[in-house]
Parts: structure tokens; sequence; C-alpha cells
């Protein structure tokens, strides 16, 4: 049976300053409610506490708005599950808990409140808590500060965009499944295999987060699924923190504007990578991340010191943070994508003037990186009497030491200097036989000497061209 939360006996949403209570006593007497359109406040000190089987349903992510009343906690309140949570669990760490399973969320919005002109540590929000629930979908679902296109709710306008960079849109976690308390208690109580598809958030310091180092540091939420979400303005998009996350898919996600939070010193990320064996494949990541000429993004993606054997595709990725990274601290992780190129702009419309750099897009060659290196980096070149001359390659630079010594300095250093090599060349145009040596080889580079045997002495030549490759792992 589906109840109307606005009709007998519960009311909600009819003028009352607060319906927190209304459609909490709806999700208690029934398993699925539907709420129609229009606004209804929701205290965050209390939440909608959601139990095994509950369904949410509204009439459309700007139609049905739930939006949070003023207050929140801090955040050692809220990874105590002490308040804070617009829609959550009841969770107690100190204590056995219940598995909470087969919830769904579909088609409202939660709109956060926070202050509109300085931030706050005391009354941060969470929109939707997923921590400790199991195989649950949120779908259609708009959650963060700003609130969705079209609505009729009349929110106050922040006084700066940066204002809205506070709070948590959608949380996923658990506990420790090692965790045990006296009398042989373990608070382990699920939290993994959740799907979230096409919902959107906009405006939070964290916009998605999984297995949070702030609010769930010993987190494992296995096998989360996040799918074509459009996630904007934050200073963290779309982040997975702990070391113990495996088998979670991210593909087909919008991921646009990196603001970061005033005051706030923390680093900043589009993707960020911590766990094992999970595969992300972003759609379109655009980090519009320069506000007022200053750069907002640090990490472009970051694979934490933490992360293995991760598979990440970017088919398409844009930022104007010319100084932001991608960096990958883990192991035997591999990133798959274009390579970023420059893009100009001609600021005064004077020829004689150069364009200026303002962003880079990935309309490069194809790369694939392995152990944060080039895969199978390499390089075809010759001298030609003059200079260096490189006739095609990826990942790989050459300087030439002296006649017949060449030293190839690899992009992107390799972990260890294990790496397969092969090289071959062409000694001249009359074919004469010739030989290389490999004179030293380290993570940055590998240095060759070329001999062309023309019937006198052997000795180091420079040939007509080189052609030199490494295999990484």
């Amino acid at each position: 049976m589906t109840v109307n939360v606005k009709e007998a006996p519960y009311f909600a949403g009819t003028g009352g300053v607060d319906d927190t209570a209304a459609i909490q006593a709806a999700l208690n007497d029934h398993y699925r409610i539907f709420i129609p359109a229009g606004i209804y406040r929701i205290d965050p000190s209390v939440g909608l506490v959601l139990r095994t089987g509950n369904q949410i349903v509204g009439e459309g992510r700007g139609a049905t708005i739930l939006h949070a009343l003023p207050g929140g906690g801090s955040i050692a309140q809220l990874a105590a599950y002490g308040g804070g949570s617009i829609l959550r669990r009841a969770f107690d760490p100190n204590d056995s808990n219940a598995y909470v399973t087969d919830v769904v969320l579909r088609d409202f919005g939660v709109v956060l409140t926070h202050p509109t002109d300085s931030i706050t540590a005391t009354a941060i929000q969470i929109g939707i808590d997923l921590r400790n629930i199991t195989r649950s979908i949120v779908e259609r679902v708009h959650v963060g500060n700003i609130a969705p296109e079209n609505v009729i709710l009349d929110k106050p306008k922040a006084i700066s965009r940066e204002y809205e960079v506070q709070g948590y849109g959608i949380v996923i976690g658990n506990v420790s499944s090692g965790t045990k308390l006296p009398n042989e208690k373990t608070p382990y109580a699920g939290g993994e295999v959740n799907t979230i598809r096409n919902c959107a958030v906009w405006g939070a310091y964290k916009l998605i987060t999984q297995d949070d180092g702030d609010l769930s540091p010993l987190s494992g939420a296995h096998a989360t699924t996040i799918d074509t979400c459009d996630l904007q303005l934050g200073h963290h998009i779309l982040v997975q923190e702990s070391r113990y996350a495996t088998g979670n898919a991210w593909r087909g996600n919008t991921l646009q504007a990196v603001l970061k939070q005033p005051g706030n010193p923390n680093r900043s990320f589009l993707l960020r990578v911590e766990g094992y064996n999970n595969h992300m494949a972003d759609g379109y990541i655009e980090g519009q991340d320069r506000t007022g000429g200053v750069p907002q993004l640090d990490y472009f993606l970051y694979l934490g010191n933490s992360s293995q054997n991760n598979r990440i595709a970017l088919p398409y990725f844009a930022y104007s943070s010319l100084a932001a990274q991608m960096v990958d601290n883990g192991r035997r992780n591999i990133v798959t994508g274009y390579e970023a190129e420059p893009q100009f702009t001609d600021h005064d419309g004077n020829p004689a003037t150069p364009p200026v750099e303002t962003s880079k897009a990935s309309f490069g060659p194809a790369f694939t990186l392995y152990d944060g290196a080039h895969a199978e980096p390499w390089v075809k070149f010759h001298w030609d009497g003059a200079q260096v001359v490189i006739d095609g390659g990826q990942g790989a630079s050459v300087v030439r030491v002296g006649v017949g010594d060449y030293l190839v300095n690899w992009d992107k250093p390799f972990r260890s200097n294990d790496y397969a090599l092969s090289a071959s060349l062409n000694t001249n145009t009359s074919g004469h036989p010739g030989s290389i040596t490999l004179g030293s080889q380290t993570e940055a580079n590998a240095r060759f000497y070329t001999y062309i045997d023309a019937g006198g002495p052997l000795a180091q030549a420079d040939p007509q061209f080189l052609y030199v490759s490494a295999k990484n792992g």
C-alpha cells in the first residue's frame, strides 16, 4: 500500500513549520509513502529515519522538495551519528545494529540550509546519509545547497557561490566489520551494494563521498554503483577515501565546477580513489575551476597511496587550473584516456599579441598509464646534424649526449628500473651493419650507444634513425 503524506492522518506539507514528525509517522506506519509536489520542512537534528523496505517517492526532483531547516552538527557529531542528516537510518556505533536493506528513494529533492554569508563548523548537514544501509537505490533525486531549476522553493541565495560549498550531498559508508565492542558486540550492519543513478548534487563541500575519511574512516562500502549523476560545485566532487573498498563502479557521470570552500586549506579533488579493484569510467569532466582568475582545482585525478588494481577511463576532460595534477601514488592502477592539450584564448584581438593558454582539454593522442607511468612509451628519432628530430612517439623525449650517444627520458618515471626495453636502428642508406648497447637504465631514463660497421674499426656513430620502446609491468 502507498500512503499520501498530505492526506489524513498525516497532513504533511499543509502549512506547518516542521513536517518531520508527520512524514516520519507515515514511514513508521507504512513501507511505501508518496510525497506530492510541494515543500516539506525537515529538522536536521532528527531527520527522516529509514527502516528496511521503506520507499519514498515524490513527483520529481524539482517538484517535491524536502527543505532542511537550519541546524546540523559538527564533523565529530556527524561521524558519531549525532544528527545533521536529512535522510538516514538509526545507528548506534556503540552497540549492535540490525541491517537496513531494500530502501528506495526516488523522484524528489533535498535542499540543504547552511549560512549564506559564512562557513559553519557546528551546523553542517548531510542530504542523504546511506551509511550502514545495504542493497538500496537512490534515483532521480536532487541534493545540495543549490535548489533544482524551476523549483517553487524561495530560498535566500548565498552572497557568494563559495558559501554554497558546505555540507555533504550523498554519503556512502559503513563501520569496519572487524570492530569489536565489549560483550562481543559488533556495530557493523552492512552498508554495501547500493546504487545511485541519475541523481544531481549541486553545491556542497563534498558532493558524493564514499568511505569518507572523516565520517567513516574504516569504511569498506563494496559494490557501490554511481551511474549517470550530475555533480556540480564542490570542494570535492566524487571521492572514495578508504583503502578497504572494492568492486565499485562509477560510470557516465558529469563532473563540473570545482570551487574551494573559503578558508579551507584542504586540497581539492575532481576524482579521488583510495580503494582497490574498482572500475571508474566517467563520461564528462569539466572543471570550470577558476573563480576571479584564481585556480580552484588541485587534483584532476588522485589515486592515493593505498589504491591498487583500479581501472580508470577518462573519455573527456577539461580544466582551467593549469597546475592541476593527475597523480597515481598507488600500485598497478590502469588509467586510459586522451592527452591534455593546451587551449588558447585571444584576449585582446591584437594579432601581434600571442594568445594565452587558459585551459587544457583531452584533445591529444590516446594514452594508457600503468603504475603511474606510460604503459608502453616509445620514440623514433634521428640526428639531422644540428638537433634531435622526433619522428614519432609518446611518453618520451631524447637528448644527444655525443656522437652515437643518446639519453631517452621518460615523461613519467617508472616505479623501478627493471622494465623491459627494446631498441632497433637503421644505420645508413648503404645498409651497413650496426649495433646498439645499453649504457644505463634508471627509473627516469635509458642511455644507448649506437655503432655502425662500415668496414673499418667499429666506432660510435649517429644512425639514420633509432627506435626505442619500453614495457611497463
